[in-house]
């Protein structure tokens, strides 16, 4: 997760999801006790025009994996209820279709060493 300054109210959220079995998964939603919301959003360039947009869900292929990174699909953090300090471990929930869900710790990291 991105660190930001203490006043920032939103950031954003990146990781690999590796998907070890032989069907594809569709991964619906995610959230964190640190935020009010946590969307799925996509970045693509549109005629030479970088846009975000929030997507209903993200397949991760079978035997694949998804880069969730700067420039594509990501995780919007929106309306932090707390300052996230550098080093520290948040907890997301990851909702996915079928009623799979999985409970990860993602590191707060400033943008800095994100790049």
């Amino acid at each position: 997760m991105q660190l930001g300054p203490p006043s920032q109210k939103n950031t954003a959220a990146f990781m690999i999801v590796e998907n070890h079995s032989s069907k594809d998964i569709t991964l619906l939603s995610a959230s964190s006790d640190v935020s009010k919301v946590v969307e799925l959003h996509k970045m693509e360039n549109v005629n030479e025009v970088m846009h975000m947009q929030k997507v209903d869900k993200v397949v991760i292929p079978a035997n694949g994996q998804m880069e969730f990174k700067p420039g594509g699909y990501h995780f919007m953090v929106i309306g932090l209820t707390r300052a996230l300090k550098d080093g520290e471990e948040v907890e997301v929930k990851l909702q996915f279709a079928d009623s799979v869900q999985k409970t990860i710790n993602v590191p707060v990291k400033n943008r800095e060493s994100m790049q």
